[in-house]
């Protein structure tokens, strides 16, 4: 707390930002809320778990393919429903103050990865984000993941630049967390590996130094399946059940490459389309992934906390379309974190002097 006033006091700008972020998500919060279906449900479910009826181990099904997410959701709303008196707007508080929380962790963590302007750019963004206020108005699982797939992502790079264990016990009870808020979490999964399989052969050939990783390792994978457990369970004592609806739901949407190929341009326009309100023509949309790209080719070689967060994103997004479905503005929420820090970067680029200060100005590296 007293590092948070510290930070307050000496950042004005930032107050400001701030304090008009929480503002909106805030502002007429039950006149705004939404309550439909969805919402009930989640309400009846809590209330049972408060007052000892059941204890559901699996969570809410999506809306397509009606595969059960793990029940995480449930068990960390639970408090607001109790501390509202059973009253179901404590549901939809709890998301708006998650929302506000995050406003101020997204500060914290690009503070530390990056610099002031990204930081301040990257605040502004997040705070007067209508999608994201929108997300901020109702009680809804999906709507938690911006801030766990931050979380996830930062604790998987501080894991690799500290090499402590309690880190990589975070990042896979994080990965757990997002995954059980929604299943597109999942394509958060292929670019950590590469990136864990990566810093392990840069390790020096050390048995100590290799032991520790390999323990440090086992201890994230510990930690995922510890807080996944209730669902690999469920899918066990049910033939996969959820696996195979998983599997069944990104096989119908589609196979071919080219359909894969316009999954993806049409994945990244509807990004910028709900990030940003903006309607990019295709060739716009193809010049900023071509741009994208090179970024992450230039940056490959060197120790850059830009190359983490590029490498993850475009690595999901290109994991996204195998799913060649409606694009909905939640199946982005795994995005729209690394996203606006991506382009909080570039904006504060155009305030550079050249190319050097730009590969160079990461102020914390991983290695």
């Amino acid at each position: 707390m007293r590092r948070i006033l510290n930070i307050l006091t000496k950042n004005q700008a930032l107050v400001v930002t701030l304090v008009i972020g929480v503002f909106l998500r805030f502002y007429k919060l039950t006149g705004f809320v939404t309550f439909l279906g969805d919402q009930g449900r989640d309400a009846i479910i809590v209330k049972r778990i408060l007052t000892g009826e059941h204890f559901p181990a699996i969570g809410p099904p999506t809306s397509i393919g009606q595969v059960y997410s793990g029940p995480f959701y449930y068990y960390f709303i639970a408090p607001w429903l109790l501390l509202f008196n059973f009253n179901p707007i404590g549901l939809a508080v709890c998301v708006a103050f998650f929302s506000s929380i995050y406003l101020l962790i997204n500060y914290l963590i690009v503070k530390e990865l990056f610099d002031k302007k990204v930081v301040l750019i990257s605040t502004i963004l997040l705070s007067f984000s209508s999608v994201l206020i929108d997300f901020s108005h109702f009680s809804w699982n999906p709507n938690l993941l911006p801030l766990f797939t931050l979380l996830t992502v930062y604790f998987v790079i501080k894991g690799l630049q500290t090499s402590r264990w309690y880190f990589f016990a975070l990042s896979g009870a994080f990965l757990s967390f997002s995954i059980q808020l929604h299943y597109l979490a999942l394509f958060l999964i292929p670019p950590i590996g590469i990136l864990l399989m990566a810093t392990f052969k840069k390790i020096k050939q050390s048995n100590n130094e290799t032991m520790n990783q390999l323990k440090n390792y086992l201890l994230m994978s510990f930690s995922f399946i510890l807080f996944s457990s209730p669902l690999i369970i469920f899918d066990l004592r049910h033939n996969f059940l959820n696996s195979k609806l998983l599997l069944a739901l990104f096989q119908s949407s589609g196979t071919s490459f080219l359909t894969k190929f316009n999954s993806l341009f049409d994945s990244f326009y509807f990004l910028n389309l709900y990030s940003f309100n903006i309607n990019l023509s295709k060739f716009i949309i193809y010049l900023l992934l071509f741009f994208l790209s090179i970024i992450l080719f230039t940056l490959i070689k060197k120790k850059s906390n830009l190359k983490i967060f590029l490498f993850i994103f475009l690595f999901t997004i290109l994991g996204m379309s195998l799913y060649s479905g409606p694009k909905h503005p939640h199946y982005f929420v795994i995005l729209y974190p690394l996203y606006y820090i991506i382009i909080s970067y570039f904006l504060a680029f155009l305030k550079q002097s050249g190319w050097e200060n730009y590969i160079f100005c990461d102020r914390i590296y991983l290695y």
